[in-house]
Parts: structure tokens; sequence; C-alpha cells
């Protein structure tokens, strides 16, 4: 944290709040907020920072703050097993009320769907309380997550690649993915545009869910040198 730190406060010349959002699920235990180095005698650098814990807050405590930070991020909060379809179902939900465009709705939804894949079993329970939503609150969420992936279908399309469905779809998650890196490190060089070209499906949803572990454009980097 130090570090990046210190490169923004460089880059920018501006103040930089230090705050660090820890999304793990494991260890409970609290995480540090300081960064100390020590030299005989004293201490040369005492560093602090806040620390967001996502797994020592509870989902619920967020669940009046209309938000698409606190929509997305409750998949990472503290909730028992047999909750994670309800979960679910409140975060796509809150999203559909904050009445945002598909695309900008979208980045959160990437951070949903993939942060609480459910098992089968919990899909079946997240389609019950589904059902049971008002009529208007059912039809604000359907229209949001159809509009997800119409957005994919028509972005394949416009690239004149009318493969079918699945194609589009691709493409779809291909131009996403592509649009998180910008957004988090703003650029997409050639190389790794080429290298997200040559991902599937299913290695376009990991790379999704890895890049909000990542800090640079190195860490993409590496992780398309593995895959």
């Amino acid at each position: 944290m130090f570090r990046y730190f210190a490169r923004l406060s460089e880059k920018h010349d501006l103040p930089v709040y230090p705050v660090v959002i820890f999304s793990h699920k494991t260890p409970l235990r609290a995480e540090p907020g300081t960064y100390d180095v020590q030299f005989p005698g004293e201490i040369g650098v005492k560093f602090n920072y806040k620390v967001i814990q996502l797994n020592r807050l509870h989902w619920r405590d967020f669940l009046n703050r209309p938000n698409p930070v606190a929509a997305a991020l409750m998949t990472r909060m503290n909730m028992s097993p047999e909750e994670r379809p309800k979960v679910k179902l409140q975060c796509l939900q809150m999203l559909a009320e904050l009445n945002y465009s598909p695309a900008k709705s979208e980045v959160a939804g990437v951070f949903i769907e993939n942060y609480l894949k459910l098992t089968a079993a919990e899909n079946n329970a997240y389609e019950r309380e589904f059902a049971e939503l008002a009529p208007d609150t059912k039809e604000k969420t359907m229209e949001m997550i159809t509009s997800w992936h119409r957005q994919g279908l028509q972005i394949g399309l416009k690239e004149g690649r009318q493969e079918g469905l699945q194609q589009g779809l691709l493409e779809g998650k291909e131009d996403l993915v592509a649009r998180l890196i910008r957004r988090r490190f703003g650029t997409v060089p050639t190389t790794v545009a080429k290298r997200l070209d040559k991902l599937t499906a299913d290695q376009l949803n990991e790379l999704g869910e890895a890049l909000f572990d990542f800090s640079s454009l190195v860490d993409v980097k590496h992780w398309l040198a593995g895959h």
C-alpha cells in the first residue's frame, strides 16, 4: 500500500487518501492498517492507511445504501451459506433500482456474477425468491440483466461477426474485460488486446474476476502469460 501511495503522490502531485479494500474470504482476522520501517532505536517510517475488510462487514448493513459499489461489494461480505441466493438477488435488485445505463450497471454486474457464483441448488432458491418479487421490481431487474446480454450480442454484430449467439456473447465478454482493463489502468496495449482475442469464455470470466485483485498492467500480462 505504501508503494502505491508513494507512486501516485509522486505522479500526480496531489493529496492521496490511502485506503485498501480486502475482498478475500479468509482469514477473518483483522488486516493491519499500518506499515512501519524500523531501525535500531527508532522508527524510520510509520505509514497509516484505511482498511476496508469486506469479510468483516455484514451484507445486510448495506441494503439501504443505494450505491453500485455497495451492490457489488456485498457479494464479498459476511453471509451464511444459505443466504447466498438472497444476497445475489438483493445485489441485482439494488443495482436495477439505481436505473443506470446498461454499460454502467454491467461493470457492477460482472463483479456480482463472478464473485457470487451459485450452485444448481442455490440457483433454484434464487429463482424461487425472484418469482416472489413485486412485479415492477421483477421487471426492472430482468430488463437490466437482459440488456447486458443484448449489449454483448450487439457488440459482436457491430464487428461484423455473425457466427451466432455464442460468438456474440463471447465477443461481448471480451469487450467488457477490455473496458474493465482500460477503466482500471487507462489503456489496453495491443499485445494484451491480441491475447484477449484468444481466450475462451471461461477464461474471460476468470480474468474479469481476477482484475479486481490486480494492481497494474504487469499483473494482467503475467496472468495472460500463464493462460
